[in-house]
């Protein structure tokens, strides 16, 4: 559907025969689209979210072979770079999440079921949870070296897949000083792309926020490609981190989205690290 108000294209996946399900943000990673994460998504309208996903203007599906140029040996290359400090995309793709949060009533009575907004989450993955972190507080520096803060109060918590650290993106070490409130991080051993970050760096999120309400999931032996779940039907260990992946999310969105008590209380113990059979760390401050 199209935001009538924005015009911004999005998909918005929801329970089936529900009346109602809390309302969630999903962020794409650059140079991809909601559908690649299907599986996922699907799972946690399953447990009674309606996820509303923004089609970037980076994504493949509308101006993202713009950043393709010819490569001098043949082929394709890619400027990745300039993204990684250009304060308009950030702001483009940050507001085109809130543009889904403004315009929820629509999006009700699109799907004919109510999506309750009363505490929306914010969800990410690269890119996306680069721009979920720009929601829930976090700044960064662009190319210009102008500080971008665009922080939206409404959203409840933010669930992080692979998001980036400190030295990519503008990130420095003061950047998560105003990331106040509930945040879910997701990295692991392994966790590798274009940015050179390792599952260490990505839990500066974790680390250098103020205490309080803050999770990590750390996968012992993790992959990028373990957060769309595309290569789990393939291989045994993916699909374990698959469902590494939907079941700490999940649990994540239900503590902070339903206020499950038995969800926080997984999520605040070491129930996923028994639960994992220690493929996981799961920490809390």
């Amino acid at each position: 559907m199209v935001l009538p108000r924005s015009r911004t294209r999005v998909l918005v996946f929801h329970p089936v025969a529900a009346p109602s399900g809390r309302f969630v943000v999903f962020s794409h990673g650059l140079l991809s689209e909601p559908q690649v994460y299907r599986a996922l998504i699907c799972h946690w309208a399953s447990h009674g979210f309606v996820i509303a996903c923004p089609i970037h203007d980076d994504s493949l599906m509308e101006r993202g072979l713009r950043l393709r140029t010819a490569a001098a040996a043949g082929g394709a290359a890619w400027d990745l770079g300039g993204v990684a400090g250009d304060a308009e995309t950030w702001r483009t793709r940050a507001q085109a999440c809130i543009s889904a949060l403004d315009d929820v009533a629509t999006i009700s009575n699109a799907i004919n079921m109510v999506a309750l907004s009363e505490r929306p989450l914010i969800v990410g993955h690269g890119f996306g949870a680069f721009t979920a972190m720009l929601l829930a507080g976090a700044t960064a520096r662009s190319k210009d070296g102008a500080t971008l803060a665009m922080a939206e109060q409404r959203f409840y918590g933010a669930a992080l897949l692979s998001p980036y650290g400190e030295g990519a993106f503008g990130l420095d070490t003061e950047s998560w000083n105003g990331v106040r409130c509930p945040i879910l991080a997701v990295t692991g051993k392994g966790d590798h792309d274009a940015s050179g970050q390792d599952g260490d760096r990505r839990a500066d999120v974790f680390t250098k926020s103020p205490a309080g309400y803050k999770h990590l999931a750390m996968l012992r032996q993790a992959t990028p490609s373990m957060f769309a779940g595309q290569r789990a039907g393939m291989d045994s260990k993916e699909m374990m981190r698959f469902d590494d992946v939907k079941a700490v999310t999940t649990a994540f969105m239900k503590a902070y989205g339903y206020h499950d008590t038995q969800a926080f209380g997984d999520i605040c113990g070491d129930w996923f690290l028994q639960a994992s059979l220690r493929r996981l760390d799961f920490s809390y401050r």
